[in-house]
């Protein structure tokens, strides 16, 4: 991974963390929890760090193993965290599962529901509305209302409970870059 990838990496993962952070604690989550899923945040995308930076970077659209190499960052996020001290399984649990979608169609492990774990699924939302308002190498970024009327089209990957506190939470934050 180039310095730029790191940086745009690293960076992503702050604005996740924080706006996930948000989303706990307007949920009414424990202290405990929303600190959880902040720590989860900051590294949901570690992964991607110790894999080809030329995958991540493409302008066309990804080959099937492509798509499948770019799946593994997950798992290489939570392997690298476990060799470190004291990681809780709720964060680790949350990283693993960030991109399982509520209808069951995401990976790892095609989870559905509330079977994904709750810190997962607060960073799925964050993740993808980042995403959508950060230009890539393949597409132009989106505006924030734009980013919400998509993943309002997709509605059905992401928990609805959880998408209702998240569209208040944007409305009244500044979204900064």
């Amino acid at each position: 991974m180039n310095i730029k990838g790191t940086y745009e990496i690293i960076q992503h993962n702050i604005r996740v963390s924080k706006l996930a952070e948000k989303v706990a604690y307007s949920m009414g989550l424990d202290e405990e929890t929303c600190q959880s899923v902040a720590v989860s945040g900051l590294f949901i995308d570690m992964g991607k760090l110790s894999m080809d930076n030329e995958v991540f970077g493409n302008s066309r659209d990804l080959t099937n193993d492509e798509y499948e190499y770019v799946k593994q960052h997950t798992t290489k996020s939570t392997q690298m965290l476990i060799q470190a001290s004291h990681v809780s399984n709720e964060v680790l649990s949350s990283i693993m599962h960030h991109h399982e979608n509520y209808d069951g169609s995401g990976y790892p492990d095609k989870l559905k529901g509330e079977l994904i774990p709750l810190g997962a699924r607060i960073l799925k939302i964050c993740d993808v509305f980042y995403a959508l308002l950060e230009k890539r190498p393949f597409r132009e970024d989106y505006s924030k209302k734009e980013a919400i009327l998509i993943m309002s089209k997709e509605a059905e990957k992401f928990d609805p409970k959880i998408m209702t506190v998240f569209k208040e939470v944007v409305s009244t934050t500044r979204i900064n870059f």
